[in-house]
């Protein structure tokens, strides 16, 4: 992309401009938020977003100086995070306004100076001369100092920024849903909490069961209502005696099975989701599996690995939980829902495990499986490289502008 010079010109001063960028790392319960990123529409009504929580407890923090933040991963209302990230920027002029400059003219030197002058008072014009301007490099060197020192003492320690933040979240009523869990300060001046991240995992639970899950999990994953399976005795078995009314399991079945019964499935096959998964590993193009509102410009994405596994649970559970762990260095717009309801179907067997190689070839949108709902996603991890390096040349290049 080439650049006009006026969008150059904005570009040098916002690299020439000193900040202390940090990027921040937090949790929240996707259950309460309408999302991740604060809605901007004039038409649409306030909701309530992480966003919107964590820049309202910033701004109270940095008393108005500091309201926005830029976020990794822009989850989908109902999505999890375990470890979702962010950058803020704080420029140094209003660190530096907040705090009590450094005296540069203090009485130490002055009584330097007057001693100076009263035992130099017998030399000569050239020597008054050279002390001086020995006096003039001295100070520059001393004002260097005392900047450097002032920069240092202005920046903001890591561990008290996230700590503030969350204190301002408790007051604010969100510390229950949202909170912050480390920072770290940045060096380099083109990071940027979105762009630089080189691989994402997202975690998807799905509770296989007749039964309901439990309190706990029932807003953390999808439950999959199975098929109760049939008893291993004769059919014609008396099972349930209600004074003299006898009544057959073969007659309870048939009139309790209606059509909505007889779609579910007894269990999920987890080998089958298994091989499933591993069609989407590599670059494809992911038409099918992205969201009729997906802006990307374009729909092809790699995939790190699909892994396809269930859950140890206690003996006395009554069904079984199956995660599915998606690993790749970016999404599409309702992606992984879409992915996890495909594998859902090919557990179910109403969808062969070829049938997913061939919508994925298909590139259309309207073949996708119905999409899995949203509490059961989790982003659980954001990394980037080490000492934050940046991921490319041109991605560094577009974070900054």
């Amino acid at each position: 992309k080439t650049f006009s010079p006026r969008n150059h010109t904005t570009l040098m001063q916002n690299l020439s401009r000193k900040v202390h960028r940090y990027l921040i790392s937090f949790e929240y319960k996707g259950n309460v938020f309408s999302g991740f990123q604060k809605q901007c529409a004039h038409n649409q009504p306030k909701s309530l977003t992480v966003q919107g929580a964590i820049e309202n407890a910033l701004c109270l923090y940095t008393n108005g100086r500091v309201h926005r933040i830029f976020g990794s991963s822009r989850t989908d209302a109902g999505v999890h995070a375990l470890h979702n990230t962010a950058h803020l920027e704080i420029p140094a002029e209003l660190l530096t306004s907040t705090k009590i400059c450094i005296n540069k003219s203090s009485g130490g030197s002055d009584s330097s100076s007057d001693s100076s002058s009263s035992s130099d008072r017998n030399k000569s014009q050239d020597d008054v001369d050279d002390d001086a301007e020995q006096d003039d490099q001295d100070d520059r060197k001393n004002d260097t100092t005392a900047s450097t020192k002032e920069s240092r003492e202005t920046k903001i320690d890591p561990e008290r920024l996230w700590k503030g933040v969350n204190y301002h979240l408790q007051k604010l009523g969100f510390l229950d849903t949202v909170r912050l869990t480390g920072c770290d300060y940045i060096e380099r001046p083109c990071f940027h909490a979105r762009y630089d991240a080189i691989e994402r995992t997202y975690k998807y639970k799905i509770w296989a069961s007749p039964e309901i899950p439990s309190l706990f999990e029932q807003n953390t994953c999808w439950h999959v209502l199975l098929r109760r399976r049939p008893p291993e005795e004769d059919e014609e078995k008396v099972v349930e005696r209600m004074g003299k009314l006898v009544i057959n399991e073969k007659k309870r079945r048939k009139c309790g099975k209606g059509k909505r019964a007889r779609g579910r499935a007894v269990a999920l096959d987890v080998a089958a989701m298994e091989r499933a998964g591993q069609y989407f590993v590599g670059i494809h193009d992911f038409s099918t599996f992205r969201g009729t509102k997906c802006s990307a410009n374009s729909p092809v994405r790699s995939i790190t690995s699909v892994c396809v596994e269930e859950e140890k649970m206690p003996s006395n559970a009554r069904g079984k939980m199956i995660v599915i762990t998606i690993v790749a260095p970016s999404f599409l717009y309702h992606q992984v829902r879409l992915i996890v309801g495909a594998l859902k179907r090919c557990g179910e067997g109403h969808m062969e495990v070829e049938d997913v190689k061939r919508i994925l070839e298909e590139k259309n949108n309207k073949l996708a499986p119905p999409m899995a709902p949203a509490k059961g996603l989790c982003l659980t991890h954001v990394k980037y490289n080490k000492n934050f390096a940046p991921r490319d040349p041109k991605c560094a290049l577009r974070s900054a502008v």
